[in-house]
C-alpha cells in the first residue's frame, strides 16, 4: 500500500533565523564551561607580555610559592604526565626563569628555584593575573577604565565574555538558584586572598 505524502515531507526545509540557546543558558555546567572559556581568553591575552601559557604559569607559580619543589611534586599538585614536565622546565631554564639545585635530603631529587629575572617576571605576572581574575569574575573588565579596574592598559574582557561570566556569578550566588548552590567566596575562584 503507497504512504500517503505526509505534511512534513512537502513542507520546506526549516531555516534558523536566530539560535535559541534559552535552555542551554539555564544550564550550570553550560555556563561554567563559557565562562572558564571566556576567562582563559583575557588570561591568554594578559600573559602574551610575558609569553606565558596557563601550565607554564602554573608551573612557575608552585615554584614561586615552593622554593625547591620537585618535579615529582610539580607532577601531583597539576596532574602533568613526567614526561611532559621535562620539556617546559627544559624550556623554562632555557629562557632563565628557573634553576635546578640538588635537593637537600635527596640525592637523587632536583628542587626548582626561580632566578632573579625568574623572580621579577612571576611578581609582574601574578599581579596581572590577579587584577584580571578580578576583573572577570566582577565582569567589569571595559574599554574605557581598565586602568582603574587594575587590568594592565590595552586589556579588555570581550562582551562575550562578560555575559557568561556574570550568567554563571548570578547562578551561584542567587537564593533563587535551581541548584541551590552556596555563594562562593570571592577568593575561591578568582585567587584573590581572604581579607
Amino acid at each position: 500500500m503507497p504512504r500517503a505524502n505526509s505534511p512534513a515531507r512537502n513542507a520546506p526545509p526549516a531555516m534558523v533565523e536566530e539560535v535559541d540557546t534559552s535552555f542551554l543558558e539555564t544550564l550550570l555546567g553550560y555556563n561554567a564551561r563559557r565562562a572558564a572559556l571566556a576567562a582563559i581568553d583575557v588570561f591568554l591575552d594578559g600573559m602574551a607580555p610575558f609569553q606565558l601559557k596557563p601550565v607554564e604559569f602554573s608551573v612557575l607559580s608552585l615554584v614561586t610559592h615552593n622554593p625547591g619543589i620537585t618535579s615529582r611534586q610539580l607532577c601531583t599538585a597539576l596532574g602533568i604526565l613526567p614526561p611532559n614536565l621535562v620539556g617546559m622546565v627544559n624550556a623554562l631554564e632555557k629562557r632563565e626563569l628557573i634553576a635546578r639545585k640538588p635537593h637537600p635530603r635527596d640525592g637523587r631529587a632536583v628542587g626548582l628555584h626561580l632566578t632573579a629575572s625568574g623572580q621579577k617576571m612571576m611578581r609582574d605576572a601574578e599581579k596581572t593575573v590577579a587584577a584580571l581574575e578580578a576583573a572577570v569574575a566582577c565582569g567589569t573588565a571595559h574599554a574605557a577604565q581598565p586602568a582603574e579596574e587594575g587590568l594592565p592598559p590595552g586589556l579588555t574582557l570581550p562582551d562575550r565574555s562578560r555575559s557568561h561570566i556574570v550568567d554563571i556569578r548570578y547562578c551561584l550566588h542567587s537564593e533563587g538558584c535551581v541548584h541551590s548552590v552556596p555563594p562562593l567566596p570571592l577568593s575561591r575562584w578568582t585567587g584573590v586572598p581572604r581579607a
